[in-house]
C-alpha cells in the first residue's frame, strides 16, 4: 500500500465491467475512485444477419477484432468453440485484445503493439494489398465503429464484412447523483477510456456542472481523444496514458499527480 494518491479522487468512467482494475490501483497508493461508469456495454440480439456471419466463418480468411469486448462477445455466441477460428488469420487492434484472444485458446495473433488503432493497424505486414488482395476479411467489432480501416482494406482490394457483436450505450444519472459529484466529491482527476464515452460525460452534465469538469485534469487514452477534450473546452492539454490498458492510465495519473503537486 503507498500514500501517493492519498486524499485525492478520481473520477473512473469506464464501463462498469471494466473499472475494477483501475480502481484497485487507485486505492492501492491511497487514492479514492469515483466510479461512474458513462457508457454501457452489451451483446447485441442475434439477428438472421448476423448467425449468418458467424455460421459462415470458412467464407473468410482473416478475422479482425477490434477489441477486448469483442472478443468476449464474439466467443461466447460461438460457445468458446476456437475451432471455427482456426483457419483464420487473426489480427487484434492491441496488445491486450491479442492476449485475452491467447488467453482463450488461439496461439497465433497479430498485433500493432500496445497502443494500437486503425492506423497503426493498417501498417501490418498482413494488411498490406499483396496479403488481402482478393481476401475476405470479417471486421468483430461493436455497432457503429470507425469505417477507416473497412474503407482502406477495400481500396487494398479486400473484401470486408462486419460482425457488430456488442453494443455501447450512454448511461444517464439523476442530477442529485451528478451534483454530489461536482459540487461535493470535486474529482481532482478524471479519467475517460474513449472519445464516446467523454462526448456522454459532457452531455450529461448542466452547464453549472460542465464548468467544474472543464476546469479538472483529465487522462485519456491517444491523440484523437486528447483533441476532442480541447474541443469541448477543457481548460489543460490531457495527460494522454502510453499504453491503452489500465496500467497506462495507472502510469499517467501517477505521473501527473507527482508533477502537479510535487
Amino acid at each position: 500500500m503507498g500514500d501517493v494518491l492519498k486524499k485525492k479522487k478520481i473520477l473512473v468512467t469506464r464501463p462498469q465491467d471494466q473499472a475494477e482494475k483501475l480502481c484497485v490501483l487507485i486505492e492501492a497508493q491511497g487514492g479514492q475512485a469515483i466510479r461512474l461508469p458513462v457508457i454501457e456495454v452489451r451483446p447485441v440480439q442475434e439477428d438472421d444477419v448476423l448467425q449468418g456471419l458467424l455460421s459462415n466463418l470458412s467464407a473468410y480468411q482473416i478475422g479482425i477484432f477490434i477489441s477486448r469486448n469483442a472478443v468476449k462477445y464474439t466467443l461466447a455466441l460461438l460457445h468458446h468453440d476456437i475451432d471455427v477460428l482456426g483457419h483464420l488469420k487473426l489480427v487484434a487492434t492491441g496488445q491486450a485484445t491479442a492476449s485475452l484472444l491467447k488467453q482463450s485458446g488461439i496461439a497465433e495473433v497479430c498485433h500493432a503493439g500496445s497502443y494500437a488503432e486503425s492506423e497503426a493497424l493498417l501498417q501490418l505486414p498482413v494488411l498490406q494489398s499483396p496479403q488481402v488482395a482478393g481476401r475476405n476479411i470479417i471486421i468483430f467489432r461493436g455497432t457503429g465503429g470507425r469505417e477507416l480501416l473497412a474503407e482502406k482494406l477495400r481500396a487494398r482490394g479486400a473484401r470486408v464484412d462486419y460482425a457488430e457483436i456488442y453494443e455501447r450505450l450512454p448511461v444517464r444519472y439523476e442530477k442529485a447523483v451528478l451534483d454530489d459529484i461536482w459540487f461535493n466529491q470535486k474529482p481532482d482527476f478524471i479519467v475517460a477510456s474513449s472519445g464516446e464515452g467523454l462526448q456522454n460525460l459532457f452531455d450529461m452534465l448542466s452547464s453549472e456542472q460542465r464548468v467544474i469538469m472543464l476546469d479538472t485534469d483529465l487522462v485519456v487514452f491517444g491523440k484523437r481523444m486528447s483533441d476532442l477534450a480541447l474541443k469541448l473546452g477543457f481548460r489543460q492539454a490531457p495527460s494522454i496514458a502510453d499504453e491503452m490498458s489500465d496500467a497506462g492510465l495507472f502510469r499517467a495519473i501517477m505521473q501527473h499527480t507527482g508533477e502537479k503537486f510535487s
